[in-house]
């Protein structure tokens, strides 16, 4: 545990902040040959990216409500899934009441536990993996489990503290103390809900109103 506190630390900040220029990746999906650059993912609506691995419990305590998000936003932003390292591998003593899969050493046995994952949780997000130097989870800080968005000028627009103290995808989850840590100063402390009822409250509303009127148009 302490080494990957460790981790967590000499990564942390990393992380761009809100209002910076996101660092590009290009990433192969867990289940085909294809890869997704981020500023392509960009380029038609915001995204939402959620790192995280099979073996955090924090991600999957979170499951219920990452699909209501889901439902609710899903035609506003894209919401992509960045499988990084595993957060408690199940190798390790410590963590096999955690832990789901083995450390992956090679890309394809990180691709195939994707895949797993995707399957067994019924993740609807489209899922990348990280490569197995981990490059993209160091340059975001992302490890164990972190979120951001980014805007279709390729701003981060939301930049959640760190993980997993500071992973808040809904308003009522809290893990930890509740309370933001000082080294996080500078990285958004309210969840990723309240910033995307902020973000869209416009675009529902207009939606709304012009349901009420009987509006084709807008079903």
């Amino acid at each position: 545990m302490d080494i990957g506190y460790e981790v967590i630390r000499s990564r942390r900040n990393l992380a761009p902040k809100k209002g910076e220029l996101a660092p590009d990746f290009d990433l192969s999906m867990a289940d085909g040959e294809n890869r997704y650059r981020l500023y392509e993912l960009c380029q038609k609506k915001p995204v939402i990216l959620i790192f995280g691995s099979w073996g955090c419990d924090i991600f999957r305590e979170t499951l219920a409500g990452w699909q209501e998000l889901y439902d609710k936003y899903h035609e506003q932003a894209q919401f992509v899934f960045v499988y990084i390292r595993e957060a408690h591998p199940i190798e390790y003593v410590n963590a096999r009441a955690l832990g789901r899969a083995n450390d992956p050493k090679t890309l394809e046995q990180r691709k195939e536990t994707a895949r797993a994952c995707q399957k067994q949780l019924r993740l609807p997000f489209l899922m990348l993996v990280d490569e197995i130097d981990d490059p993209c989870a160091v340059r975001w800080g992302a490890w164990p489990v972190r979120t951001f968005m980014v805007e279709t000028d390729l701003a981060v627009s939301y930049a959640g503290s760190q993980g997993p103290w500071g992973f808040r995808p809904y308003r009522g989850y809290v893990h930890g103390s509740g309370k933001q840590h000082e080294e996080d100063a500078g990285y958004d402390w309210d969840t990723l809900e309240e910033h995307l009822e902020r973000r869209f409250a416009t675009n529902h509303s207009t939606r709304q109103e012009s349901a009420s009127s009987g509006n084709p148009a807008s079903r």
